[in-house]
């Protein structure tokens, strides 16, 4: 079997498990562990070639794919430029290709990832040499413009992994985001979150972001609902490596496109607010390059001024999930305009009284402030996630307010 390794945000690895086995991948071929999911693909070209395609034309929260080619056990540079060194790397680097070699390692013996990218470099230059009849004073000619390749390496508990890339730029780049506000939620995490806040986009439920910036959760929960796959508008290296069949991609990519039906929603039931002009602008051309303008309601609106009942009126929805990544950290200079913050969002969505949510009302919101402490109630769920390189805290807040409608 093959194995291709995906990375994930910690945190997410269960939202990509159910992705994955979505996309019609058998529940016993997924593994997860922290922060990377694989998948077991049958040995052969075609098979290979397919899954890896739809690896990167349809995860909304894998970050990168890649095709795991040896695993061993190194404690030491010798080691590890030995067994790198003894593999047939020209079965993986066809001749003129450029490669690079980027990792990292965690609770292992060896240390200094310029040192170790530097040993695995070597160590691959002289197997090609070998393999191609070359002696070790020659140099591999190397053309970026006929190829590029990435080799990955992760070395956890002196275990090394590699891999060869077949993502290039990150899976988060969409292509639709031109343009982003101040620290701008990945992409992948935005719909990692909506997963997590059980969000379903034919459920009636309307999704609300009073932050809304550049627009991140409502184009991802407006893809989902229209069906369109984030890796459609954008190309992978896995595309020009021979060891993969370039039509896999064609195709899957032409299946996905004939699948997106954006004009077939009636009704919008996303919205976002913001206070900044620019940011209702940048996130409508957001929306616009992603084809789901139709379906989100963007507007200049003040946090501070929103009431969740005024909100429910205008959009006909007896049940809101409002979703936030507000200001924070280096976005605000003032703790205390972070508690005021946090503490309006609190106003949309909790009762009065007591430790509950409004009737029909949902609050999911990443900060690295204490939103508990900034609004003096507990969340229902807490779940540690990071934001980049940022480690933040996603609050959920679903327990409502039970009201019996007919004495009230």
């Amino acid at each position: 079997m093959y194995k291709i390794t995906l990375p994930v945000l910690m945190g997410l690895e269960s939202v990509l498990g159910k992705e994955l086995e979505h996309l019609g991948f058998a529940a016993e071929a997924v593994h997860k562990d922290n922060a990377l999911v694989t998948v077991d693909v049958a040995q052969d070209r075609a098979s290979l070639s397919k899954a890896i395609a739809l690896c990167n034309i349809g995860l909304r929260t894998a970050e990168r794919v890649q095709l795991q080619i040896e695993s061993f056990r190194a404690e030491s540079f010798d080691e590890l430029f030995d067994r790198v060194r003894q593999m047939d790397w020209s079965r993986w680097i066809p001749k003129k290709a450029a490669f690079v070699v980027k990792g990292y390692n965690r609770k292992s013996k060896l240390y200094a990832n310029s040192a170790i990218q530097s040993t695995i470099k070597k160590g691959i230059v002289l197997s090609l040499q070998r393999a191609w009849g070359l002696n070790e004073d020659s140099s591999l000619e190397e053309d970026s413009s006929y190829l590029q390749l990435q080799i990955s390496y992760a070395i956890l508990n002196d275990q090394v992994h590699l891999a060869i890339d077949t993502t290039g730029t990150g899976l988060h780049k969409r292509s639709y985001r031109l343009q982003a506000g101040l620290a701008p939620i990945k992409e992948t995490l935005a719909y990692g979150i909506l997963d997590l806040s059980h969000y379903n986009p034919f459920s009636g439920e309307l999704l609300y972001d009073p932050c809304c910036g550049s627009g991140t959760f409502l184009i991802e929960a407006a893809m989902e609902m229209a069906n369109i796959l984030p890796g459609t508008k954008r190309s992978f290296s896995g595309e020009n490596w021979p060891f993969l069949d370039k039509t896999a991609f064609d195709e899957i990519r032409a299946e996905a496109l004939a699948e997106e039906d954006p004009d077939s929603i009636g009704e919008v039931l996303l919205a976002g607010s913001d206070i900044n002009a620019r940011n209702i602008k940048v996130a409508r051309e957001n929306a616009r390059r992603a084809g789901v303008e139709k379906l989100i309601d963007f507007s200049m609106r003040d946090l501070f001024e929103l009431d969740s009942k005024r909100i429910q009126k205008t959009y006909q929805a007896e049940k809101i999930l409002f979703v936030a990544n507000p200001p924070y950290g280096e976005r605000m200079a003032e703790p205390e305009d972070v508690r005021r913050i946090n503490q309006a969002l609190g106003r949309l969505a909790f009762y009065p009284d007591g430790h509950f949510t409004k009737p029909g009302t949902r609050l999911s919101v990443i900060t690295m402030a204490d939103f508990e402490e900034d609004t003096g109630r507990k969340a229902d769920k807490r779940r540690k996630l990071y934001n980049g390189m940022l480690k933040t805290t996603l609050y959920q807040y679903f327990r409502e307010k039970y009201i019996d409608k007919e004495k009230a």
